[in-house]
């Protein structure tokens, strides 16, 4: 930590953009069947920052969850996700951390194109705002089982 001009400024290491990206794809390498198949309707991008009027977001899911095919209009865009590093390194200066936690994002994210919405449990993938070391919780993985047959 450097002190500066009564200005706190937190040094944190940034990854290689690579190896985030290389991160990412790992985390998508442990989505369970039958949602791998989903992944080949779904575009991952990796952005620095959410735009300012957003907040701050460590990802974020757009479109049509798979629950919802009737919802889907003709020329609309493919669902997407979106991780933004910045906020996710600035949060997890620690590797190991921030590589749990990407995995989180990119769960909690794949999460809403099954069609699961946020929970109210904070130990859960699906709480909105995403810790390191959450699991999927009781919540998640009744969803996931009641999903899985439409996904």
């Amino acid at each position: 930590m450097i002190v500066w001009s009564r200005v706190e400024l937190r040094l944190h290491t940034m990854m290689h953009a690579d190896e985030f990206e290389d991160t990412v794809d790992f985390a998508l390498g442990l989505v369970p069947e039958p949602f791998q198949q989903a992944l080949g309707e779904v575009a991952v991008l990796i952005e620095d920052n959410a735009p300012p009027s957003m907040g701050r977001l460590y990802g974020l899911y757009q479109g049509v969850p798979r629950t919802h095919p009737e919802s889907r209009g003709f020329g609309q865009l493919p669902p997407r996700i979106t991780i933004y590093r910045v906020p996710l390194e600035r949060d997890f200066p620690d590797r190991q951390k921030l590589i749990g936690q990407i995995c989180v994002t990119v769960l909690h994210e794949l999460g809403h194109l099954a069609g699961l919405d946020h929970v109210a449990d904070n130990t859960q993938i699906m709480f909105p705002y995403t810790g390191y070391a959450r699991t999927f919780g009781a919540g998640d993985l009744a969803g996931l089982r009641a999903l899985a047959p439409r996904c």
